[in-house]
């Protein structure tokens, strides 16, 4: 029993191993375009959601405080990977959208999102995969759970 409670006070510390040695990672490979993980993170979230999203969205859908929100989205900007500007229906809402500059480096960090995913996972099955995925949905479901309560 001793043993199971060793192998959970290891689970945390080796998702922040994991989550930092991909950032670095991903850090590199994104330098050429110049771009951080988080900012190519961003514009992932933007193109999936037809080019645009308010600030609040990204919030949500990110799980980031606002301030991060405006500080990746300024530097963006300065870098010309997306445009902001006021809604037409609310003034107090800042929709952020992708530049063709964006688009171009979209299949770029495509490629390397999905490289590092299969560096993550090689010499898994398909059903490890699978089981491994259920397991980290469990592991966000009762973190957001916990969050909330």
């Amino acid at each position: 029993m001793s043993c199971m409670l060793d192998d959970r006070a290891q689970i945390g510390m080796l998702i922040k191993q994991i989550s930092f040695q991909l950032r670095t990672l991903a850090d590199q490979d994104l330098k050429a375009s110049d771009l951080t993980w988080s900012q190519a993170h961003l514009l992932r979230h933007l193109v999936r959601n037809g080019g645009s999203m308010s600030q609040k969205e990204i919030e949500k859908e990110m799980e980031i405080t606002h301030p991060t929100v405006v500080g990746l989205v300024k530097r963006l900007e300065a870098k010309g990977f997306v445009e902001s500007s006021t809604s037409k229906e609310d003034h107090r809402v800042k929709i952020v959208c992708v530049t063709n500059k964006s688009l171009q480096h979209e299949t770029f960090m495509h490629e390397r999102f999905h490289e590092k995913e299969r560096m993550m996972t090689q010499g898994m099955s398909d059903e490890e995969i699978q089981r491994l995925v259920e397991f980290l949905h469990v592991i966000h479901n009762n973190l957001e759970i916990n969050k909330e309560g």
